[in-house]
C-alpha cells in the first residue's frame, strides 16, 4: 500500500467556546421571527392603498377643477343667453310693431284704393244728362254730392246708380236733400244735393 491510497484523516472539529454563557448570542425564537415577519407584511400593505389614495385624490382635483371651470362657462353662457333672450324680446316686439305698421300700411292702400273706386262710380252720371257735378264733401261715413242736371229724372236715375255701386246703405243710404230748378223754360237746369252713407262707417 502506498502512501497515495492511504484516506486523508482530517481532526474533529471541537467547538471550544469558552465565554460566560451571559455574553453568548442568544437564539431568536420562531415566533419571534414570525412575528416581525408578520409586522413588516402589515406595515407594507397600507401603502399601495395610501399610492391609490393619492393618485384618486389627484384625478379628484383635476375633475373638481374642470367641473368649476364648466360650471363658470354654464353662468356666462346664462347670463348670455338671458341677455339674448332679452334682445330676441326686443326684435319680437319691433317685429310685431312693424307688422302692425304693415297692416296699417296695407289697410291704407286698401281704402286708398276703396276711395279712388267710390269716386270713380260717384262721378258716373246718367248718358244725356247734360249737367256736370260740382261739390263732392266726405265727412265721417257720410258723403254729399252736389251737381246740376238739364232734367229733374236724371236726379233720380243717379240715385239708383248711385245705390247699384253697393258701395252705400241699402236703407237710408241715398238721400235726396234738395232739389231746385234754375233757369228759363227750355233752357232750365235742375240743381241737386244728395247725401249718401257709405257701409262699415268707413273714413
Amino acid at each position: 500500500m502506498t502512501t497515495q491510497d492511504v484516506p486523508e484523516r482530517r481532526p474533529k472539529k471541537i467547538d471550544l467556546n469558552l465565554l460566560p454563557p451571559e455574553y453568548l448570542p442568544q437564539k431568536t425564537p420562531r415566533l419571534t421571527i414570525w412575528l416581525i415577519v408578520a409586522v413588516i407584511i402589515l406595515a407594507c400593505i397600507p401603502w399601495p392603498f395610501l399610492i391609490m389614495k393619492s393618485s384618486v385624490d389627484s384625478d379628484n382635483d383635476k375633475l373638481q377643477s374642470q367641473l368649476n371651470s364648466l360650471k363658470s362657462q354654464l353662468q356666462q353662457l346664462s347670463a348670455e343667453i338671458a341677455q339674448c333672450n332679452g334682445v330676441m324680446d326686443q326684435v319680437a316686439l319691433l317685429d310685431a310693431q312693424l307688422a302692425s305698421i304693415e297692416d296699417d300700411y296695407n289697410t291704407f292702400l286698401d281704402m286708398i284704393y276703396l276711395w279712388s273706386v267710390i269716386f270713380d262710380d260717384i262721378r258716373q252720371t246718367p248718358k244725356g244728362s247734360g249737367g256736370e257735378l260740382g261739390t263732392i264733401r266726405q265727412q265721417g261715413n257720410i258723403i254729399s254730392i252736389e251737381g246740376e242736371f238739364s232734367k229733374e229724372k236724371y236726379i233720380y236715375e243717379y240715385s239708383i246708380m248711385l245705390q247699384e255701386t253697393g258701395h252705400f246703405l241699402s236703407e237710408g243710404g241715398i238721400t235726396i236733400q234738395s232739389i231746385t230748378q234754375t233757369g228759363e223754360s227750355g233752357s232750365e237746369m235742375y240743381k241737386f244735393e244728395i247725401e249718401t252713407v257709405l257701409k262699415g262707417g268707413g273714413e
